[in-house]
């Protein structure tokens, strides 16, 4: 019991069960690929203070892609595979004890206000 005189009242949440009570519309396809670069953005300027050495890199993740011949004309987008994902890479701070808490808990606000007007 705690000083309540109650028990623990730790609340779960099913991650699963979250995103599929989510309501998105196709515009908000992109953000969780924003969220990511945000939290790369976050992770490299807490580690540079020179920007010139902080690095990020965005891939584009896609099925079935075949090498492209670039003496063609230009190709259509079709013809390179569907998006299946994204992959993004920094050379920030990377995990440790307190962001990874702040990673692991759903609608935290460890990082709120950063990046909050671009949304």
């Amino acid at each position: 019991m705690d000083e309540t005189g109650g028990g623990d009242m730790t609340v779960k949440a099913s991650l699963s069960g979250r995103l599929r009570n989510m309501k998105l519309s196709k515009t908000c396809a992109l953000h969780p690929l924003f969220e990511a670069v945000v939290n790369a953005v976050q992770a490299v300027d807490s580690v540079h203070e020179d920007m010139d050495s902080a690095r990020i890199e965005v891939r584009i993740v896609r099925d079935q892609q075949t090498a492209l011949p670039f003496d063609e004309p230009r190709r259509r987008s079709a013809d390179k595979g569907n998006i299946t994902g994204f992959i993004v890479i920094d050379n920030g701070e990377g995990f440790h004890d307190e962001n990874m808490e702040s990673f692991k808990t759903l609608d935290s606000y460890g990082s709120c206000n950063f990046g909050s007007d671009l949304l």
